[in-house]
């Protein structure tokens, strides 16, 4: 009987020891994201193989294409990516923000903006690319800010229908470093004005990273820049080659009291004018008919 007891308790002690061992895995196993980072591939349809988690500049994990050429040298380099868009955009970051970026990629932008989000505020997202639009979905969670953020899959473009678009997950990166061409496929597009028609409040920010759709996204928010009269777009500005729509894009958002300036540093800016600007390659430009600091 008392060698009963005795097993008894060595049971009980080892059960719970068990429990508590498991309990103490579990636990850093959902407090790291361990099993996500592992196997991102059981929460959705990416191939793995391609994709590596990295971080941002602020410790934030990211799901990127190892080829990605925006961030490639970054990450033979540093291990981590940084976006000097970002930094300029931050500048704009407060609680309530409504926030429409057009052109998230794998969300180098998304995700600070979103974490810089409290109450209300709220990122809607557009994205063509569905395997793009996967990776951000997964770094969403990794970052536990899925809430604050609305993806679609939907180019952005001057009209509705269907427009051509170059796929960065079928770029390939060669031994000297170059990238292979991307494919190009056709995707669904649409207007920022359709999309949006049905938020009620005001949006306050417009970002937009895309190489040489500026204007056509500038000339597909017209309503929404009529009816947000604190709104500021900010958006890279090739410029090269020249796009011949742009002084007519321009000229009728300063009729509507928008001011341009050019992001010199951070919180710093230099306002130009429309002659001006249209000789300006490479920037990042802002439009806004606030004042902001020079």
């Amino acid at each position: 009987m008392e060698l009963f007891g005795l097993f008894k308790n060595k049971a009980i002690s080892f059960a719970v020891t068990v429990a508590f061992t498991l309990f103490v895995i579990v636990l850093f196993l959902e407090k790291t994201k361990f099993i996500f980072r592992m196997t991102p591939k059981l929460r959705g349809e990416v191939d793995v193989s391609a994709f590596v988690i990295t971080t941002l500049k602020d410790g934030s994990p990211i799901m990127v294409k190892r080829d990605d050429p925006n961030v490639g040298e970054q990450l033979r380099l540093s291990g981590t990516v940084r976006s000097k868009f970002n930094s300029v955009i931050s500048a704009f970051y407060n609680d309530n923000l409504v926030v429409v970026e057009v052109g998230p990629n794998f969300g180098y932008n998304t995700i600070p903006l979103a974490k810089g989000l409290r109450n209300e505020g709220k990122v809607y997202a557009f994205e063509a690319n569905s395997k793009v639009c996967s990776a951000l979905k997964k770094s969403l969670v990794l970052n536990d800010i899925e809430d604050k953020v609305s993806i679609k899959n939907i180019a952005i473009s001057d009209h509705k229908g269907s427009c051509d678009i170059p796929d960065c997950t079928s770029v390939v990166a060669f031994a000297d470093g170059t990238y292979s061409e991307p494919r190009i496929f056709t995707a669904e597009c649409s207007t920022l004005d359709e999309e949006m028609i049905n938020e009620d409040r005001a949006v306050d920010l417009i970002a937009v990273d895309i190489p040489d759709m500026e204007i056509p996204i500038l000339r597909s928010c017209e309503s929404i820049i009529d009816k947000s009269p604190d709104i500021v777009v900010v958006s890279t500005f090739d410029n090269d080659p020249v796009d011949p729509n742009a002084l007519i894009e321009f000229t009728k958002l300063e009729n509507k009291g928008m001011k341009f300036y050019i992001a010199t540093e951070k919180d710093k800016y230099t306002q130009v004018t429309t002659e001006e600007l249209l000789k300006k390659k490479q920037v990042i430009l802002l439009i806004t008919r606030k004042d902001l600091p020079t």
